[in-house]
């Protein structure tokens, strides 16, 4: 969760929603909002190769 924070996502740890081991993503955001946040997202995957 460091990493994708650090990579500017922010995410809520899965534990607090019943789901340990995975973290949540809002998708409540407007259109452009969205996409530089999956941008953001495959950049911070993608360096973890």
């Amino acid at each position: 969760m460091a990493k994708l924070r650090t990579g500017g996502v922010d995410v809520v740890d899965g534990a607090t929603c019943d789901a340990p081991g995975f973290v949540r993503i809002s998708y409540a955001l407007p259109e452009p909002e969205l996409r530089e946040a999956l941008r953001r997202l495959q950049v911070v995957l993608l360096e973890q190769k």
